[in-house]
């Protein structure tokens, strides 16, 4: 659980990672994010989370950077600025660096007179698999 926010608990990102190489070395990496989609980046996410780990198992200190590539080779590098306590906990403050690309835009509005402006929901039916109904 995250010591100052409870709402924020359980797992809804998980990274696989190679071996760390070393400071200032590339370290390959995976994320996959909720419902089980994997993350096309290096994620700044993961990179904070794996200088906090280093960090607190000693192998990394202030002023130390690593790079994160992702299995499309998009890299990331962080580095740890500064040692700060969150409530009781040790913790870290990275700086991460990266480059993200804008894929799409959006407007959503709500007519001032639809007479649904909160949305509605239908049941569903085509069943589970969408193949019952074939039967």
């Amino acid at each position: 659980a995250h010591p100052e926010n409870p709402a924020i608990a359980g797992v809804s990102i998980v990274q696989i990672a190679e071996p760390w190489q070393g400071i200032g070395q590339v370290s390959r990496n995976a994320v996959v994010v909720a419902p089980g989609r994997l993350d096309r980046s290096a994620t700044g996410t993961g990179l904070s989370a794996r200088l906090a780990v280093l960090h607190a198992r000693g192998l990394m200190q202030v002023g130390d950077a690593m790079t994160h590539a992702s299995v499309l080779g998009t890299t990331f590098g962080g580095r740890i600025v500064s040692e700060i306590r969150v409530s009781e906990r040790a913790a870290i403050v990275p700086a991460i660096r990266g480059s993200a690309w804008i894929t799409g835009v959006t407007q959503l509005y709500v007519d001032p007179d639809d007479p649904f402006p909160d949305g509605y929901v239908l049941p569903d039916t085509w069943g589970v698999s969408g193949l019952d109904a074939q039967s």
